[in-house]
């Protein structure tokens, strides 16, 4: 895998930021090996993240949660609309990791947050209502056209550009629906990566998710 993306990719030594569920993935920036020099994000996920603690330790458990984690980028490709992240490279995956490669992003919500040295990325109020505006718009496509709801919005998953433009991702676990009824929503508890339970960020869900 290693060899594989040096081949096409000049790939920075050290992630500049970590994103997706619960922030397991590490984001590296990298360039594409051709004319254009293309810039890419590039989001990396080590499998020996999964600890001898975690009662994810069979492999068909582990598969279950490989399959949850490359869920995203597989919805990235489905959905389409500028706010969304862009795909570029499908999961790719070995034994000791799986990777996917998108368009740049500059930093997350979350790392913000977390991050001492982002803090001077912090946008102004007008940009902030600008970032809130494209998200319901996103929202609002979603809902909307694709009938579907994301069921796992949280810091994490908004990204922003170099040029400060919104980028959505995070689609670990989208309920499709057709008509007004309500949507069943349940999530399982025992796949686990370090203690954590493979679950939306409920400290961001909805009532009806955290709920349940």
């Amino acid at each position: 895998m290693g060899s594989q993306l040096t081949k096409n990719y000049d790939i920075e030594k050290e992630p500049h930021i970590m994103g997706g569920l619960h922030n397991f993935w590490k984001i590296y920036r990298g360039k594409k090996k051709d004319r254009g020099n293309m810039e890419v994000s590039i989001f990396v996920f080590d499998k020996k993240t999964i600890n001898k603690k975690d009662s994810t330790t069979g492999q068909q458990q582990k598969e279950e949660v490989y399959n949850i984690l490359k869920r995203d980028a597989a919805n990235l490709a489905k959905y389409r609309h500028p706010s969304l992240l862009n795909l570029i490279e499908q999961p790719m995956e070995d034994q000791k990791m799986i990777v996917f490669v998108t368009e740049p992003v500059e930093y997350n919500l979350s790392a913000l947050v977390f991050d001492a040295s982002k803090k001077h990325l912090i946008p102004g109020d007008l940009e902030i209502k600008c970032i809130v505006l494209e998200l319901m718009e996103t929202l609002n496509f979603l809902h909307g056209t694709a009938k579907t709801i994301h069921s796992g919005l949280a810091p994490e998953h908004v990204y922003i550009t170099k040029e400060g433009k919104l980028k959505l991702a995070g689609f670990n676990f989208p309920l499709s629906f057709s008509t007004n009824e309500p949507v069943g929503v349940s999530h399982r508890q025992d796949l686990r990566i370090n203690q954590l339970a493979l679950v939306p960020n409920f400290r961001f869900a909805a009532p009806e998710v955290s709920q349940t």
